[in-house]
């Protein structure tokens, strides 16, 4: 049995399963950059030959209070969770490229986290409209409050439905430039949580913990590929990182060393998708073409 690092069973031929991480989830969990989760989401889904995402029938918003009859619940595969964060990852990326900031996308940003939270729990997402209370349901039946936030020091829980919830999950979409990462802010039961909450206006508050600012060491890594361009060394270590150096020294602004590399080498600085790459996609492509022109 093999497993990525999603958790996919490569030798489940008729699915995507996921096993979720041992709480609390490593952070930054799977998420290097945007451009390296798709990869790897596509990666699942190809090895799974699920290409479309499709329900059987329309999915029915009606809450069940508001219904004459029960009705089944329709439910979302695992394998349309993980095509739909794909697609939600690459709108973002999208619309970074278009010079728009993470804090004007809520609703964007607020969905990847659903629908990664979904996916690491093996959930289902809550299907009628403004569901009261949480936002996912997981494969051991806890009713999950998901919180996505970009610059917010603190997430707000309505007072009045936090009782509808088991466990809140706050994530925290962090971006280097053009590089992003997924990381686990505060993973707990709701019980937990009450400890770390104020109160103010019938909501709760949480402070969030402000971002890291320890600087990367990459002295201990292994480089895996490097090539010279003039006075100028362009490296990728095995983290995938990409450091380019002028006489021993590293650009503080590797990105906009690398475009100037490329425009003088003719390597083109969009995707196939017509999007700006991201620094490790372009310092690999540079590496590559220097390689061989060597």
């Amino acid at each position: 049995m093999r497993n990525n690092k999603f958790g996919y069973d490569s030798s489940n031929t008729n699915g995507v399963t996921i096993t979720p991480p041992p709480a609390p989830l490593e952070a930054q969990y799977a998420a290097d950059s945007i451009e390296s989760l798709v990869s790897s989401i596509d990666q699942a889904l190809e090895q799974t030959g699920f290409t479309q995402f499709e329900l059987d029938e329309p999915i029915d918003n009606e809450t069940p209070s508001s219904m004459s009859a029960p009705k089944a619940l329709h439910t979302i595969s695992q394998a349309q969770i993980i095509k739909s964060l794909r697609e939600a990852l690459s709108w973002l990326e999208r619309e970074l490229s278009w010079g728009v900031q993470p804090s004007s996308l809520p609703h964007l940003t607020g969905r990847i986290g659903e629908l990664y939270a979904a996916m690491i729990t093996r959930g289902q997402m809550a299907l009628a409209t403004n569901q009261l209370g949480y936002d996912i349901v997981t494969a051991r039946g806890e009713r999950v409050s998901v919180k996505t936030i970009t610059s917010s020091t603190h997430v707000t829980f309505n007072q009045a439905t936090f009782g509808l919830v088991d466990r809140i999950l706050v994530l925290r979409l962090n971006f280097d430039g053009d590089e992003a990462s997924i990381e686990e802010v505060l993973d707990c039961s709701a019980q937990d949580a009450l400890k770390l909450l104020t109160v103010k206006g019938g909501k709760y508050y949480i402070s969030t913990y402000k971002k890291s600012t320890v600087t990367p060491n990459f002295t201990k890594l292994m480089i895996v590929a490097e090539a010279k361009y003039k006075n100028e060394t362009i490296v990728q270590y095995e983290n995938a990182t990409i450091i380019v150096t002028h006489m021993g020294k590293a650009h503080a602004n590797t990105i906009a060393a690398l475009k100037r590399i490329a425009l003088e080498i003719g390597v083109d600085v969009l995707n196939s998708q017509g999007n700006p790459k991201n620094t490790r996609s372009l310092g690999s492509d540079i590496i590559k073409t220097l390689q061989a022109l060597s």
